[in-house]
Order: C-alpha cells, then sequence, then structure tokens
C-alpha cells in the first residue's frame, strides 16, 4: 500500500480459486510512525476483527471456502503520516502497509494435532485476548484467564481515588503510586493497568504509576518484557535510557522468590498467585494443558519444597505475611485465590493487620480476590 496524506480506507479481496477449502496465513506489518495516535482497523465482512497502533503487527487465519472470496476493508487513521519513503520518478510515496497473505494449510493441521493433545489454542497461536489487549504467551507462563479481569477492575477504581486525593488544584499530582504486580507471569495485570490508565483514564505517562514486575521465573519475565515492549512501547524498546515518551520509562523487572530481592515499598500489591491445591494441580495437569505447575500449585513453601497442607495457600501465607513489611502505610494488596480457599485467605488478612478485607466475586459468582488495607 501507498499513501500520499490523510485517512485512507481500502478494501482487498482475498479470492481462493482451489477446488479445495484453504486456511490462509494474512498479517500487516505496520511501518514506523511520528504520531502516537495512528491506528489501522482491519473489518471481515463488515465486522472489526483487529485493529494496531503504530509500529505495529496484525496477523490472524483466514477460512476462505474452495472457489470462493473474502472482502477485508482496511481504515488507516492518524496524523502527518511520513516514513518509509520510496521515490519512484519525480514522485514520493509513504509505505505503510506490507501485506502478506500465504497458504496455511500444513501449518493448521499441525495445530490441529497439537490441539488434540490437549494443548490450549494459546499456547499454539501464541496469543491470548485479555481486557481487550492481545498478550504473547508460551508455556513459560500461566495463560490469562477471564476471571483475572475483576481484578484489573479493582485496582482501576482503587486508583481513581487515589489519583483523586492526591491531585492539586493545578491539576499535577502530588503522589505517584507504586504499584507491584508480585507472580507477574505473563505481565498481564500491571501492564492491563498500565494501558487503561493511558486509554481510558487519560493518565500521562508522567503520572503513571511506576510499576514493579516480580517473578521468580527468568522465563516469565523475559515473556513480561516482550509484552510490555509490544503493549507499552511505542516501538521502543526496554533498557534504552532515552525511553522517554511511553511507558517503558515507569516500568522495573525483578526475578525473586517472593520479596526476597526486592528493595522498594509499594502503595499497591496486585497478584495473581499460585493458589491450586497440589493434589488439584496434578488433575489439572493431565488434560495436556501444559500450563507450569510452577504458577498453579499453590503449596511450595519459600524453600522449594512441597508442604502436606494441600490447601494452596502456603505461597498465599507467606505472600500476605511479607506483603506487611512492603506495602507503605494505608497501602492495598488486591489478590486472587480460589473459591476454595478464598475465605481462609481472608482470614489470613485479617491475622496479619490488614483492615476492611474484602472478598470479591468472578464472573461465575465464585469467591475469587481478596483485598485490604494495611492498618
Amino acid at each position: 500500500f501507498w499513501y500520499c496524506a490523510g485517512d485512507i480506507s481500502a478494501s482487498i479481496m482475498i479470492v481462493n480459486p482451489q477446488k479445495r477449502n484453504v486456511i490462509y496465513n494474512v498479517s500487516f506489518d505496520v511501518a514506523k510512525e511520528d504520531e502516537a495516535d495512528s491506528s489501522l482497523q482491519v473489518e471481515i465482512d463488515g465486522r472489526e476483527f483487529q485493529n494496531c497502533s503504530f509500529p505495529g503487527h496484525i496477523e490472524f487465519m483466514l477460512f476462505v471456502e474452495a472457489e470462493q472470496k473474502v472482502k477485508m476493508n482496511l481504515l488507516l487513521q492518524g496524523k502527518n503520516i511520513s516514513k518509509s519513503v520510496r521515490s519512484d520518478g519525480n514522485d514520493s510515496y509513504y509505505q505503510l502497509l506490507n501485506l502478506k497473505v500465504k497458504e496455511q494449510e500444513t501449518n493448521f493441521l499441525d495445530a490441529i494435532k497439537r490441539r488434540k493433545t490437549g494443548l490450549p489454542v494459546a499456547y499454539i497461536t501464541g496469543h491470548k485476548e485479555f481486557y481487550g489487549y492481545n498478550f504473547y504467551v508460551t508455556p513459560a507462563v500461566l495463560i490469562p484467564k477471564p476471571d483475572t479481569e475483576i481484578l484489573i477492575d479493582q485496582a482501576l477504581n482503587s486508583l481513581a481515588l487515589f489519583y483523586s486525593k492526591n491531585e492539586n488544584k493545578d491539576g499535577s499530582i502530588k503522589k505517584i503510586p507504586e504499584i507491584c504486580d508480585m507472580c507477574s507471569g505473563s505481565g498481564c495485570v500491571g501492564i492491563s493497568v498500565l494501558k487503561a490508565l493511558l486509554e481510558n483514564d487519560g493518565i500521562s505517562v508522567n503520572c503513571l504509576p511506576r510499576m514493579t514486575f516480580v517473578d521468580i521465573s527468568a522465563d516469565a519475565l523475559e515473556i513480561t518484557k516482550k509484552n510490555a515492549e509490544r503493549l507499552l512501547g511505542k516501538g521502543e524498546k526496554l533498557n534504552n535510557p532515552e525511553n522517554q515518551t511511553s511507558a517503558l520509562s515507569k516500568i522495573r523487572f525483578i526475578q525473586s522468590n517472593l520479596f526476597e530481592n526486592v528493595p522498594f515499598s509499594f502503595d499497591y500489591i496486585l497478584t495473581n498467585p499460585p493458589y491450586v491445591p497440589h493434589s488439584e494441580s496434578l488433575e489439572l495437569l493431565k488434560d495436556g494443558r501444559s500450563e507450569p505447575s510452577l504458577a498453579l500449585c499453590g503449596d511450595i513453601d519459600l524453600n522449594g519444597n512441597l508442604t502436606n497442607f494441600d490447601d494452596g495457600l502456603e505461597i498465599i501465607r507467606n505472600l500476605i505475611f511479607q506483603s506487611v513489611d512492603f506495602l507503605n502505610p494505608g497501602g492495598i494488596l488486591i489478590l486472587e485465590t480460589g473459591e476454595y480457599n478464598a475465605f481462609q485467605t481472608k482470614k489470613i488478612m485479617e491475622d496479619s493487620e490488614f483492615k476492611d478485607v474484602k472478598i470479591y466475586k468472578d464472573l461465575e459468582g465464585q469467591s475469587r480476590n481478596v483485598s485490604g488495607i494495611l492498618a
């Protein structure tokens, strides 16, 4: 696609001339752009399918029946789009989209075989939607679940009050919140909070919370970093001292067994720790889901040994006890747990200097999140 000025809309027809159904892999690479508010929207049969910001990448599988065609509509929106110039005679054009379409029958059949083993679709495709955002996942991390989205809602509601209390008359913020995403895994909790504050609540980068991602697994932290660059970076990379224009300037990563290597204190600790009883985690893994046991079993002590309690609470106990020393006065702990041990978690928090401890239900009406304020 070549583009000169203004927004564009275009249609693409993908035709399958063969006498058999075909799966095509369709991908768009969107060139780097000066403006942050530029985007590409893809519609299939009049329905919004995917979208991305600049620079970005969209990739999906498209089923086209034998000797049929599918129409895709593209809407490209932005300001002062002016990158990747190609001169052609005396005319200049701007290359924005690189479209690739290739047949994926072999890959699709391989994906079916892998799915038959019980491997989740998210691990096969490498992607999982969470809170409206597309996260990269591998078997090194737990697949984000819809029920965890209520943890994001709780955090955002509480942060709205935090900002309101700390706002000066001129609109500046007295105190920037410090947040820890403990047992971060894919980073879906902390990243979703930051993106929602930026995109939905209009919080500027300078006023964003400082977010610390902590996980015991080095592999999991690498996934978190990749998702942070994809979803927060605006084309920038981590460990770049010039990252001053994106949310990457507000995040840090620590490999640690709970708070063992953490030198900071926080206003919020958000966490979806391992909380499944050992016996149940073994049953869950029998279906071939291949999720890491490290992210499921909650009966592991601080030395990495399996306890005999089989209640899924060992990690939660230690996390709550340590949180007391790492939360600022009045700090808030929001913790996801299981419907089978939520009330026990509430009791542990109440016995550990937390007040106003409450249990929140998930999308199915099951007890899921527990939150409390450090007294």
